[in-house]
């Protein structure tokens, strides 16, 4: 196997791989080369944000040369970060030499950048970003998304898309990323999500609307490839959008793909504008049950509350008030809660687990949780509440009587470390089961 090239367009090929290190973060990517191309996808499925990356090999590399058993093909899997990292490097240098090389036991892609000094005397600095060769068969899960034919053609799909399209239907131009990043965080602070639309005229309207505002942005006169008459619809998560359209400008023009419609997440197909400019509608006799883990008394953050009931109309800051006051006697205890949602109405309920039960029974001064780290609770309860404990758990433990509940929840205590009766819980749990201490039987 080998690989080297001459990187002409060092601009280029930064620009491409600080756009993937922001995406990916610490994820790594995919790299294929080929005679005549180069693609470029994420490592993994389980990804926030689908990326491909197909440009021609003349694009960006001169003295290309690219040899293996496989086709002459090369992949490998690198991280985009430290990529990046070394490129940077090169920000001075007209050309770069990168080639596939072996340091030790360990596969590395070599950057030799020749660069002046500030004495105009001309020096050289060797950058090794380590690899790993992939087999075919890894690079074959990638799929190319359909898109204009370019000699750069960067695909962005966001995964959190609500209801999106599966053949493409309209390719329109994208205005000013920067203009586009400055109102898609408007909107962002309005609601989670964004509906975006486009037809064969150019019009491209990124708009939100909720029980609580309705806010519309239009361009029009945009580039657009599609049939006569034809339209595009997709809700999207903004978040998403605004990470995507954050990396940088690799082109002139940034096209955006939409695609034929399937059935949406609801489960119904989007088909008329009213489901483009709000969500989907849910059907009033479903009965959904979320369950969330919250701080008792303490109002969550709504962008933690969002994405789990903002898809079922819910709005994070009442839920996150709800919540705060059902939970008011649990107040600074980690607790379960139940969200009942039926209509966009949601009932709150508390989940008893026996590790909250156990520390409330202890019934220690509130604390500040920001302050007051590695609490050890090292009070003592009374066995009666430990049996009141284990009433309150029997429905959902799998003991025959109620002496096993008790059990259970006494190896709670151990875990929690807190005493029953001034004594340790395995000393209870060895008197229990050798019939010194009597349990009810209910």
């Amino acid at each position: 196997m080998r690989f080297r090239c001459i990187i002409y367009n060092v601009k280029l090929f930064t620009q491409i791989t600080q756009a993937f290190a922001k995406l990916l973060g610490n994820g790594h990517a995919i790299v294929r080369f080929t005679h005549d191309a180069v693609y470029v996808g994420q490592s993994g499925v389980d990804t926030t944000v689908k990326s491909w990356l197909q440009l021609n090999v003349n694009t960006l590399f001169s003295e290309y040369r690219c040899e293996s058993s496989n086709n002459n093909e090369v992949h490998i899997e690198v991280s985009m970060e430290h990529l990046f990292r070394a490129i940077k490097s090169a920000h001075e240098s007209d050309n770069v030499l990168l080639r596939l090389m072996k340091k030790g036991a360990i596969p590395t892609l070599n950057l030799s950048i020749s660069t002046l000094s500030h004495y105009n005397s001309r020096f050289t600095i060797e950058q090794d970003v380590p690899c790993r060769p992939q087999k075919q068969i890894y690079v074959n899960a990638f799929v190319r998304p359909e898109t204009p034919d370019k000699d750069v053609s960067l695909s962005l799909i966001g995964s959190t898309v609500i209801a999106l399209m599966t053949h493409v239907q309209v390719t329109i131009q994208l205005p000013n990323m920067s203009k586009l990043k400055t109102v898609l965080e408007k909107l962002r602070i309005l609601d989670n999500f964004v509906s975006i639309t486009a037809d064969w005229k150019g019009v491209l309207e990124f708009s939100i609307l909720n029980d609580n505002v309705g806010v519309r942005t239009t361009f029009q006169g945009q580039e657009t490839q599609a049939r006569e008459g034809a339209t595009a619809k997709v809700i999207v998560d903004s978040r998403q959008l605004i990470k995507l359209f954050g990396v940088p400008e690799l082109a002139s023009k940034a096209f955006i793909a939409f695609y034929g419609f399937f059935e949406s997440f609801y489960g119904g197909p989007i088909n008329s504008s009213e489901h483009l400019m709000m969500a989907p509608k849910i059907d009033p006799n479903e009965v959904k049950i979320i369950y969330l883990r919250a701080v008792g008394g303490e109002v969550g953050a709504s962008s933690a509350l969002a994405p789990k009931i903002g898809p079922l109309g819910l709005s994070p800051k009442k839920i996150g008030e709800d919540i705060a006051k059902a939970s008011g006697d649990w107040k600074g205890l980690r607790v379960t809660v139940q969200l009942t949602v039926q209509n966009r109405q949601a009932q709150v309920a508390i989940v008893p687990s026996a590790s909250s039960l156990v520390i409330r029974a202890l019934k220690e001064p509130p604390r500040d949780r920001k302050k007051e780290k590695n609490v050890k609770h090292s009070g003592s309860i009374p066995l009666d509440e430990i049996i009141n404990i284990a009433r309150t758990l029997a429905y959902k433990s799998l003991s025959k009587n109620l002496a096993g509940t008790v059990l259970q929840v006494l190896g709670t205590c151990q875990s929690v470390g807190c005493t029953v009766d001034r004594k340790q819980p395995h000393d209870l749990i060895e008197a229990i089961k050798e019939g010194e201490v009597d349990i009810p039987l209910e």
